[in-house]
């Protein structure tokens, strides 16, 4: 494929960076036109000789409507949009135009940034995203100019504005084999300060009245109880002034064109689900790892599952399907999954959840296990980021990261249909012992673990009908080192866990796992062994979260739907003390008693 590249950059030393990433082009270079903004030819001398074409947009004028000028110059069917602060790796290209000829519908490609990404939530199967950054991006040319291309009154949020725009055309895909590299950080009081008054932008632009309405009196709040940053309030206070000069053009344009952007304007706060960011750098060494997928007669679930496997870009790994029951998904495996490392067991009658876990770990060939169930799904960077993280870790057993939850309406299983309420990421402050033995706070796909802890440990319980998973974590917690006790691991959502958007569903579900609560929790052979310092800690993590919920208002709601299944001091000495599960979850119920009480 052939497509126009426009490098955007502020000075030589970003022209630079971006020239150094092109070279990588090779050959291909001879058949490209490199569009340069904000660059002179000095500053791109070395492609002179390689590229096929070479032109400059030098003004001083707006960023986008250098940018659009620079747009109106390609020739081709796609523009490549790269800022000079970008430097394309290796693969990229390759791995991008693979993600086009997969996807030729789409107006739009993101491309991945590393070693830090942008943490917003995408489609883990087809790779459909909210918007796209433009600092890195594929388009169609002819959708850019027919959209009208950048709104030079957007700044900051100028890909979401563009993006909402393009979406009218088509959808926009996710490339995470495809990465640019870029360890800047970014400037947060210009992105706090600027990104309030843009969302008031986007409100009146996209929105109904009463959706900018709603985003001035955010922002109103937001000029009076600001984040700390030197002079914020006089530079929000003066940017709301601007935005009612603004606010006619944008009015406009929502009486214009208004109906056609329902259901593609998203007015969460962060435009789309956050999945939150981390560093992950590049791998030294190439592990394999074992996905663990349990199942039970749900073929076309476990299909729909199994295809966000494709997208990991990590790919020394293996998939290990254990179906509890009757063989139903095997040759569906055979015929459309043949090119996957995968390997698929029926245990022909109904062994139960926790053996069928069990049987999937003793199948694992890897030197790492992880879990998928068929009706849950991992983004395309979970095996990496885990792997990432134990070879920075090289002590650790099990990294723990977080999860993006779906409350989903399931409407049929064959064919698979169903659609996703809401989406929203469960990042925990703290994930401790005494966490683990309230609630299970790690999904089937919130972990990663060394295979030989199931060795040392052993895996599920086999005699219960839930908490199977439960009782496994917490018996690895007791046995395996983790990087650290008191956190996750992994503060961004790697996967996404289903459970039912119905509140009476989703409630009736809770409650039939109260009577496996009690058996496992209070299993004596659950054993931790902890000093002084951690048990204090626990107490100040208590503390702390019952004076969060009284600030918020949430502290009265939050004790009337306590349940405990106990309520006991732990009397511990200095030094090291053997308790229970049961003592710990006991011991928590008693701390909040006692400190709500004190509020």
């Amino acid at each position: 494929m052939k497509y126009d590249i426009v490098v955007y950059s502020s000075g030589s030393r970003g022209a630079w960076t971006a020239v150094q990433g092109l070279e990588s082009l090779g050959e291909r270079l001879k058949d490209m036109h490199l569009i340069f903004c904000g660059a002179d030819g000095a500053d791109t001398r070395r492609l002179n000789r390689t590229a096929g074409k070479i032109s400059f947009c030098l003004s001083s004028e707006n960023p986008a409507q250098s940018l659009n000028r620079a747009a109106a110059l390609a020739q081709t069917e796609y523009i490549l949009f790269l800022n000079g602060d970008r430097r394309p790796c290796k693969e990229t290209f390759a791995q991008l135009e693979h993600t086009v000829r997969k996807y030729p519908q789409a107006v739009g490609f993101g491309l991945a940034v590393c070693p830090v990404e942008s943490g917003v939530h995408y489609d883990p199967v087809e790779l459909t995203v909210s918007h796209i950054d433009f600092d890195c991006a594929l388009v169609k040319k002819q959708r850019f100019l027919q959209c009208g291309g950048f709104d030079c009154a957007f700044d900051v949020l100028r890909d979401v504005d563009i993006s909402w725009r393009l979406r009218r055309f088509g959808v926009l895909k996710y490339c995470p084999g495809a990465a640019v590299a870029y360890e800047k950080a970014e400037d947060e009081k210009c992105r706090y300060i600027r990104g309030g008054y843009e969302k008031l932008l986007l409100a009146r632009k996209f929105g109904t009245k009463g959706t900018a309405a709603k985003r001035i009196k955010e922002y109103i709040r937001m000029i009076k109880t600001p984040r700390h940053f030197p002079s914020v309030r006089k530079e929000l206070a003066a940017l709301l002034a601007e935005y009612f000069l603004k606010a006619p053009a944008m009015a406009a344009f929502n009486r214009k064109n208004g109906s056609l952007y329902k259901g593609i304007a998203d007015f969460q706060p962060g435009f789309a689900p956050r999945r939150g960011q981390i560093y992950c750098g590049r791998l030294t060494e190439n592990p394999l790892v074992s996905v663990v997928v349990r199942t039970h007669k749900r073929k076309e679930v476990l299909r729909h599952t199994l295809s966000c496997l494709y997208n990991q870009t990590y790919k020394n790994f293996e998939v290990v399907v254990v179906e509890d029951g009757q063989d139903t998904a095997g040759e569906m495996i055979k015929s459309d999954f043949s090119d996957l490392n995968i390997r698929y067991f029926s245990t022909g009658e109904n062994v139960g959840r926790g053996r069928a876990g069990n049987i999937g770990i003793e199948m694992a060939k890897g030197e790492f296990v992880c879990f998928l169930d068929d009706d849950d799904y991992l983004y395309a960077d979970y095996i990496a980021a885990h792997l990432y993280c134990f070879e920075k870790n090289p002590e650790s057993d099990l990294v723990i990261s977080s999860i993006m939850a779906a409350k989903t309406d399931t409407i049929s299983t064959d064919p698979y249909i169903f659609s996703v309420k809401e989406y929203y990421p469960v990042i925990f402050d703290h994930i401790t012992l005494m966490d683990m033995c309230v609630k299970c706070r790690i999904p089937m796909t919130g972990a990663m673990f060394r295979r030989h802890l199931y060795d040392e440990c052993g895996g599920m319980r086999e005699d219960i009908g839930g908490d199977e998973d439960w009782a496994m974590w917490l018996k690895f917690m007791a046995k395996g080192k983790r990087t650290d006790v008191y956190h996750c691991d992994i503060p961004r959502a790697m996967s996404i866990f289903q459970y039912p958007a119905d509140e009476a569903a989703a409630k009736k579900r809770l409650e039939g796992y109260r009577i496996f609560d009690r058996q496992m929790l209070y299993d004596e052979n659950l054993v931790f062994t902890v000093d002084e310092k951690e048990i204090q800690q626990w107490e100040e993590y208590v503390k702390a979260d019952m004076r969060h919920l009284k600030n918020t208002g949430r502290l009265e709601s939050f004790m009337q739907d306590l349940s405990p299944l106990g309520c006991r001091k732990l009397e511990y000495v200095p030094g090291k003390n053997t308790v229970t599960a049961g003592q710990i979850n006991s011991y928590y119920y008693y701390l909040v008693k006692l400190y709500a009480e004190g509020l």
